[in-house]
């Protein structure tokens, strides 16, 4: 049986068993056997279904920088405008309304099919290696989500390698600091 459901959810967990790893004030006491092991008893298929992985920082990398930070209003209406763009995309397609929701409907992957042919054409360049199905629809769903959230028309390369980077962490990367 499948029930409907609609979700979000957020996780976090330690890079290495000690969890110093990539740290600015620890040093990691794992030796790489050890890390690896831990990798290999992490749920594989629940954090390959996470679309967005990203190592965090100890500490705000925007305090005492040049970056100005804009306040949350802003970020909330452009939000809220890719929001509306989804929705527009998708107004004829029954029980997709957003990005996120076209894993399995052929009618709303059709849409997604210039973002479909950017990825191909990096696989084919060998910008991105990815070969399931799944985690290629998520990097697909995400580059077009990145690209209507900076209010464009169509997804870029650019949108598509942005995705990547965003979902790469984890299973067979988790290398993200230099081992101390």
């Amino acid at each position: 049986m499948s029930y409907p459901s609609r979700f979000l959810i957020v996780a976090n967990m330690n890079v290495c068993s000690c969890g110093a790893l990539g740290s600015n004030n620890l040093v990691c006491t794992c030796t790489n056997n050890k890390i690896l092991n831990f990798w290999n008893n992490a749920d594989r298929t629940l954090i390959e279904r996470l679309n967005i992985k990203l190592p965090v920082e100890e500490h705000n990398t925007f305090i005492n920088s040049s970056i100005t930070q804009k306040n949350d209003s802003y970020y909330i209406s452009r939000i809220e405008e890719a929001k509306d763009r989804q929705e527009f995309r998708y107004k004829d397609i029954e029980n997709v309304s957003f990005n996120g929701e076209v894993h399995y409907n052929t009618s709303a992957l059709v849409k997604l099919n210039k973002e479909s042919e950017i990825l191909h054409k990096l696989s084919e360049k060998d910008v991105i290696n990815v070969s399931n199905p799944r985690n290629q629809i998520n990097l697909i769903t995400l580059g077009r989500s990145i690209a209507d959230y900076n209010n464009r028309e169509n997804a870029t390369e650019e949108d598509i390698i942005y995705a990547y980077n965003l979902s790469k962490y984890g299973i067979n990367d988790f290398y993200w600091k230099k081992i101390y």
